[in-house]
Formats: C-alpha cells, sequence, structure tokens
C-alpha cells in the first residue's frame, strides 16, 4: 500500500460548553449543549458536528462526547429530544417519529445559519443517535455533508431491539424499551420544575414499549425509517464503526456493498461500546479525519486508505472477566472481499459435517423452550453480558462437526445454513450456531443466525408452518471475522430456542432435518484465503476527563423449579448515567425476572422493576418503572406503571394495560 498523508487540523484550543435553545419551525426549543472552541476566530469559519437522542444529554456538558472536536476548530451540539431532557414540547409518541426527524432538519438548518458556520454540518452517535443519522442522511438536508452511525442499523426490524429476522426478542424488552420508561418521565433541567403539563405529560404519556409489540411484523411503522432496501437515498460519505460483538453488526456489510458514496467502515471486536472488549482505538482520532476531509475540505489521504480496516477474531476461551480479545487489526480494500472462497457441508446421520458426502437422514428434534441461556444477552454492552461455554445448549441442539482441522481455517463474511426442515407446530424459530470446539471440548459462539419459520418467505406478511410439510429455509448468520485454529472442531448447532433471548414459540412440538437427494440441508462458509495485508497504526485510546464512572453492577441468577418446569433468568442492573453541569447525577435500577415453561412453552412472563434517580438542588426525584409481560397461545398480556416521586412524596402516575394478539410469533 502507498503511503499516504495523514494530516489532520491542529489542536489550538480550549474546549467550552454553554447550554442553549435551538427554535424549531413551531415555536418549540429544544435544548442542547453548544461545545465550542474557547477562542473562535471571528474572519473564520466553522464546521458543525450534530447528535441527537432521548438520553438527557443536558444533564451534563458534552465535553467528553464533543471536547476533542471542539478543540480542533469544530462547533458541536449534543441536542435533547422534544420532551426530554432541557428540550421544551411534549415527548414524541413513538422512537424516530416523523416530529424528531423534522426537528432534527430544523437543527441542522439552524447550525448551518449561524455566524460561525461554514455551512457544514456532520451528524454523528452511537446507536439511537447513530440511527438517526442514518435517517436524516436519507431526508438529504443541504447542509448535511457527511455522517459517522456507530453501532447503528439500516434496518430497524431485522436488527435492532424488538425483533430479530422476525423472532419476538424477550430479555431486551425489560432492556431499553424497559429503561426508557422511567427515564422518560422526569422533568427537565435547569429547574426540574414539577409543576408544569409538561413534566405531567411526560409522565402519563404511553410508553413506547406498547407500540412496538404492537407491530410485531416489517410493516409501515418500521420501513418509515429503515434504509434497507433504499441505499440510493444517500448521497453524502458515510463511516461506520461496528463491533463484531454488537447486534448492529450486519448493518455495515450491507451498507458497505449497497451504498454508492464513499465509504469507510472500522470494525472492531467489541460489543455495544468501543473498546469492549479491547483492543481499544482512538476513535475520535479517526473520526476527526473523516470530519476534516468532508466538512473543511482538507486532503489528507483517508479516501486512499483501504475500506474497511478491520479486527481479526483468534480463538478464545469464553468467560465473564474477558478483557481483550487475541487477534490482530489488517485492512481490506473493500467489501464484500472479492478473494472470499465459499465452502459447503453437508451434515451426516452421526454428527459429522462432510464435505461431498451425502447420506440419507432425518434427524429430530423435542424442543426444549428454555435452551439458550448460554448465549446470554444478543446485544451486550460489557463482559458480563458475553456468551458463555456453548457447551449447555449444545447438548439440546442438532450438532454437527468437521473432523479435527489440519491447518487454520479463516472466515470472513457471512456463514449460511440452508436447512430443509418440517415441524409438528404452525410456529417455531430456527437457530443456527457456529461454534469453535476446542480439544478439550470447549465450544466458543463465534456467531449465530435466527428466521422464525414463519417469516421465511416474507417479513412484511408471515404464514403458518403447516405440520409435517418440509421447507427450505435460508439462514444467514451474523457477519464475522474468525480464525478456527489448527486441531480444532468445527461445529453447528441447530436449534429452536434462544432464551431468553427470544420469547419462546408457543407450541410443544418436535422439529426436523432432512438430507435426501430432493432435501440436501447444507452449512456454508465464507473462507478467507491468506493473504499479506497491510494493517492500520491505529492511535491509543484518549480517556476524555469526567468519563470515568464506576462499572455497572450486574447480576445474573439460573433459577430452575423441577417440579413446576420452569426456569427463571434473574438480572439486576446498576448504574452511574451521568453527572452533569446543574449539580445533579442520575443513578438507575432495573430489576428484570424472565421465566418460561419447558412443559407449556406458550406460558412466559416477564417482570421488570427499575427506579431512576436524581439529586437536585430542590431535593430528590425519583421515577419508578413497573412492567409485566405475559403470554398464553393466542396473545400478549401487558401492564405498565410509571410513578414520579419529589422527596418521597408521589406527584404524578398512571397505569396502562393491553392485550396484544400474537401474530405468527
Amino acid at each position: 500500500m502507498k503511503s499516504v498523508e495523514t494530516r489532520v487540523s491542529k489542536r489550538i484550543y480550549k474546549a467550552v460548553s454553554e447550554k442553549a435553545f435551538i427554535p424549531m419551525r413551531d415555536g418549540v426549543k429544544l435544548g442542547a449543549n453548544l461545545v465550542r472552541p474557547d477562542r473562535p476566530d471571528p474572519n473564520s469559519r466553522y464546521p458543525a458536528l450534530f447528535t441527537y437522542d432521548p438520553y438527557r444529554a443536558t444533564e451534563g456538558d458534552s465535553l467528553p462526547r464533543l471536547g476533542y472536536f471542539a478543540e480542533h476548530g469544530y462547533y458541536g451540539v449534543h441536542v435533547d429530544l422534544r420532551g426530554t431532557g432541557m428540550s421544551q414540547g411534549l415527548e414524541v409518541p413513538n422512537q424516530y417519529s416523523e416530529q424528531e426527524r423534522r426537528d432534527a432538519e430544523d437543527t441542522i438548518a439552524w447550525l448551518a445559519a449561524q455566524p460561525w458556520s461554514n455551512g457544514s454540518v456532520g451528524m454523528f452517535g452511537t446507536s439511537y443517535s447513530g440511527y438517526n443519522a442514518i435517517q436524516l442522511a436519507m431526508l438529504r438536508p443541504p447542509a448535511l455533508k457527511a455522517i459517522i452511525p456507530t453501532f447503528s442499523t439500516d434496518d430497524v426490524y431485522t436488527d435492532c431491539i424488538v425483533y430479530y429476522d422476525g423472532a419476538l426478542q424477550c430479555e431486551a424488552l425489560a432492556r431499553w424499551p424497559f429503561f426508557m420508561i422511567a427515564l422518560s418521565g422526569l422533568p427537565g433541567p435547569p429547574d426540574y420544575n414539577c409543576d408544569t403539563p409538561e413534566t405531567q405529560y411526560r409522565v402519563e404519556q404511553e410508553p413506547w414499549i406498547f407500540e412496538m409489540l404492537r407491530h410485531q411484523t416489517n410493516d409501515a411503522f418500521w420501513q418509515r425509517f429503515s434504509l434497507r432496501p433504499h441505499y440510493e437515498a444517500i448521497k453524502i460519505p458515510v463511516m461506520m464503526v461496528a463491533g463484531w460483538l454488537d447486534q448492529c453488526t450486519d448493518s455495515f456489510s450491507r451498507m458497505m456493498e449497497h451504498l454508492t458514496v464513499p465509504t469507510r467502515a472500522i470494525v472492531g471486536p467489541w460489543t455495544h461500546g468501543i473498546g469492549l472488549p479491547g483492543p481499544a482505538i482512538n476513535i475520535q482520532y479517526e473520526s476527526l479525519r473523516w470530519w476534516d476531509r468532508w466538512l473543511k475540505g482538507i486532503e489528507n489521504g483517508v479516501t486512499e486508505e483501504p475500506r474497511v480496516p478491520m479486527f481479526v477474531n483468534h480463538f478464545y476461551k469464553p468467560g465473564l472477566d474477558l478483557k481483550e480479545i487475541p487477534g490482530q487489526w489488517r485492512y481490506e480494500d473493500t467489501w464484500p472481499v472479492p478473494r472470499l472462497r465459499e465452502i459447503s457441508f453437508i451434515p451426516q446421520p452421526d454428527g459429522v459435517l462432510a464435505k461431498t458426502k451425502r447420506t440419507d437422514m432425518r434427524r429430530d428434534l423435542p424442543y426444549k423452550p428454555s435452551v439458550g441461556m448460554t448465549n446470554r444477552y444478543r446485544c451486550p454492552h460489557n463482559e458480563a453480558e458475553l456468551p458463555i461455554d456453548q457447551r449447555a445448549d449444545d447438548d439440546y441442539s442438532m450438532c454437527f462437526d468437521s473432523k479435527p482441522l489440519t491447518k487454520d481455517v479463516e472466515i470472513l463474511g457471512h456463514p449460511r445454513a440452508e436447512l430443509h426442515v418440517s415441524c409438528t407446530a404452525p410456529v417455531a424459530n430456527w437457530i443456527v450456531r457456529l461454534c469453535d470446539v476446542a480439544p478439550d471440548g470447549t465450544s466458543t459462539l463465534v456467531t449465530k443466525g435466527i428466521l422464525s419459520g414463519t417469516h421465511r418467505i416474507s417479513h412484511s406478511d408471515p404464514s403458518p408452518l403447516v405440520p409435517g410439510e418440509i421447507y427450505k429455509l435460508v439462514i444467514n448468520l451474523k457477519v464475522i471475522s474468525w480464525i478456527f485454529p489448527k486441531g480444532h472442531r468445527i461445529r453447528f448447532a441447530v436449534s429452536n430456542a434462544d432464551f431468553p433471548n427470544l420469547w419462546p414459540s408457543p407450541y410443544s412440538m418436535t422439529t426436523s432435518l432432512y438430507v435426501n437427494e430432493e432435501h440436501e440441508s447444507q452449512f456454508f462458509l465464507p473462507t478467507c484465503p491468506a493473504e499479506k495485508r497491510p494493517a492500520p497504526s491505529f492511535q491509543p485510546p484518549e480517556i476524555p476527563p469526567g468519563t470515568e464512572r464506576p462499572p455497572p453492577r450486574n447480576k445474573w441468577i439460573v433459577t430452575r423449579d423441577e417440579m413446576a418446569h420452569t426456569v427463571t433468568v434473574f438480572r439486576e442492573t446498576v448504574q452511574f448515567i451521568g453527572q452533569g453541569g446543574h449539580s445533579s447525577n442520575i443513578e438507575e435500577m432495573e430489576r428484570r425476572w424472565c421465566t418460561v415453561n419447558d412443559n407449556d412453552p406458550a406460558v412466559v412472563k416477564i417482570i421488570a422493576e427499575g427506579e431512576t434517580k436524581m439529586d437536585v438542588v430542590s431535593g430528590r426525584l425519583v421515577c419508578k418503572s413497573n412492567m409485566t409481560i405475559e403470554s398464553d397461545a393466542e396473545a400478549f398480556h401487558i401492564s405498565v406503571k410509571r410513578e414520579l416521586f419529589v422527596d418521597d412524596k408521589l406527584k404524578y402516575g398512571k397505569s396502562w394495560q393491553d392485550r396484544i394478539p400474537r401474530n405468527l410469533v
């Protein structure tokens, strides 16, 4: 690779933060942290960076997120969504609403019109705010010149927090959607006035989770804010940051393949947070290079480098104290990588993966709804949520192993399963896990894929399975980079449950897998031939002042009641959300219980309770939330309560209940 220049803006300023109110077209003002250079040159013009979410940014000063860029000559704003944090108005009725996008367009126009602005705006963010960046790029406001979405998705139905390729998630419903119930009920800074109609509305507005459960297919509710498949809508440069252990990783793969604008993707070994687990890099420096190129016009060589700096994962023994993934960084010129070679395996009756030989078989698997405990959480945020040794779930799955490898085998891309299956019930999920099995038997999860059998043709128009009929299912496993070491075995494991990640399908059943002349089930691996490739040289991470905080305190307890045939997963998380410039802090506690009955899989129950506490000058504010979701074969029964307490006295409170029919999930 030829040497390229890596010039960036000079770091000549100090960053200062101030509060700002940004006017919307309807007169409402959104609260924001404006972070800027301390001594801007009145004869110079500066680009603006914009990030936007419902997480009450104005409790703090946003210096950890935006200060680095202000030091290099950028103005940045971190904006609270309408009706959250310091922003005026009533909270939007659901995530990524039309109102939310109109407000973002107005914010971009306001930034471009400021006297200090050069007219160029970049939008960025992690998770929610990254989704917003993608959606705003689709709308093409004139001043928006580039985006950097991190751990974000182009398909909010298949790859986000509620559904997973047609299957309803379970514990995740008691995570982010439940977290938002309490957080959304708090009054805003700086005065935290509880005696206003707006504060009462924050408590009494129906939580978002109800609408999410009412839309169980990929209908207009989800399609309105998904880029996929309309990649032509984006006309500005996009740099993505992704993690192999995150839930949204497939998005970078699709966007790199289908976008026709300048793109770059940095893919690390991370969960839903950069540097967790390590190795970490200075992602702010890499972002600065992208912004300098597209917002300041600096020809710094970032577009001449290979487009995909990525981390190659090596085998590791799974555990909850994993701090760093073994492996190395390297560059790939483009995506998909053209030198990949797909190899196929045919499952055999004795559980072996064969490359050419086909032996007719039918393999049956009784459905055990509590299978999946080793997979932990689909969207891990820290080491305590990573997958553990898979053997406990392998015992209740159809497992097919290669012979011990005679050499290292590297894969890069999407493994795939083409399964010919039948089922004795009208609704079933199929889960395919790819594992690396060490000589001592340790089974490490490499990646997995999920498909609801009722969504085999369409995520928008599901259809029931006919018991006994054989169907071909194509299941794409999540994109991954991995090297299987010599002496290890490659394992594909097929099951019908992934609890508590997935809400169990409601019928006791047996599924069957077929291999014969008419129905040849196969597994496919995207192997990557060895090639000497250049490697990126990343700067070490900078830990911005103000970002240090205690790690979350986690509990994960599994209880089995052998008499009742139930399994309950108990989770507790206590975390410090932030400390702000208004003498406030936020501590959030959540407890959740997920229970499944192995003898009656229709009966599933989630109980969640949480509270978000803030100590402010005027006293203590506590927003408490309680949620129960129960299912039977026909419906989900959900009840939610939200209460706001001021110095231990109830100020506002409201409860909601609904019965939501199951739509083939």
